[in-house]
């Protein structure tokens, strides 16, 4: 019976079921925690503070939350003139 399972485990779908490979550039409007942490270089822990705090934008989506890339962008934006001002001081 465990050789069964592998079996079809292994086998493949044929490919009119397979999802199309993308081609378009669309850019995605949320992401999940797991790419938002990769995109900000954040851990689980700074990123759930950072949405808690309201810095980050995020919503329920079902079980999963999402979070908008436009708020991510706008808090590497707001860091990044944060750390100007303070390299501009004498």
């Amino acid at each position: 019976m465990a050789a069964n399972q592998q079996d079809r485990k292994r086998r493949r779908k044929p490919p009119h079921y397979r999802r199309p490979p993308s081609t378009s550039a669309v850019e995605p409007v949320v992401v999940s925690t797991v790419e938002a942490m990769r995109m900000g270089c954040w851990g689980k822990t700074k990123l759930f503070k950072m949405i808690a705090a309201g810095e980050l934008e995020s919503f329920l989506d079902g079980p999963v939350r999402r979070i908008t890339v436009e708020s991510i962008e706008a808090r590497i934006q707001r860091k990044l003139e944060e750390s100007r001002r303070t390299e501009a001081r004498p």
